[in-house]
């Protein structure tokens, strides 16, 4: 076959392709154990890179980087698989069979019901007008990552950032706007929502 032959027919496959339909763009978190420095989370970006990982006490680190895909194997070998709604998550076993070693909420234990849990979102992108909807608490960290805002670490060894330094105030145009107290520095909404996207998308 001559080259532009190949040409058209590797153009026609690419056109033929379906991108597997992301069940949302955003990020969430779940928690199997249901305890603290069990917590996992999920980011999935408008083009479809996927990042699973969880935060302890000695902080957060991804388990899975890559494509999304319908069930993604958690660790890499074949025994746990995980597959997602827009707003829950399923756990299965090796056999992709759903796994039942949950409760009622989605919490291991040994009520032999199925893994299955409710996802609690940080931001997530609207489906129908395209806008990111973002969780108070989390634009406000992202405003205090702009500013440079310092961290302390608590008695678990985490790095969290000092919200009484944080203030949300309107400025005499009627523009909301965040401002670190020690560093007499403000930014506006608009700026933060920038960052945001910078970061994420």
């Amino acid at each position: 076959m001559k080259k532009s032959g190949i040409l058209l027919l590797l153009i026609a496959t690419l056109a033929g392709a379906k991108s597997l339909p992301l069940p949302f763009i955003g990020k969430a978190w779940f928690n199997w154990m249901g305890g603290t420095g069990t917590q996992e989370y999920i980011i999935i970006k408008s083009s479809g890179q996927t990042e699973i990982g969880m935060c302890g006490t000695a902080g957060c680190g991804a388990s899975y980087k890559g494509a999304f895909s319908d069930l993604i194997d958690i660790n890499g070998n074949g025994k746990t698989f995980y597959t997602f709604s827009d707003t829950t998550i399923t756990m299965l076993d090796e056999n992709k069979n759903i796994d039942r070693s949950c409760n009622e909420t989605g919490l291991q234990t040994d009520e032999n019901l199925p893994c299955i849990q409710r996802l609690t979102f940080d931001y997530k992108e609207d489906k129908s007008s395209k806008k990111i909807e973002i969780d108070e608490t989390t634009l406000n960290q992202y405003a205090y990552d702009l500013m440079g805002g310092k961290y302390f670490t608590n008695d678990m060894g985490q790095s969290l950032w000092d919200t009484k330094n944080l203030i949300k105030k309107t400025n005499s145009k009627g523009v909301k706007i965040y401002c670190l107290s020690y560093k007499n520095l403000c930014k506006t909404h608009a700026e933060v929502i920038e960052y945001f996207n910078a970061k994420t998308r």
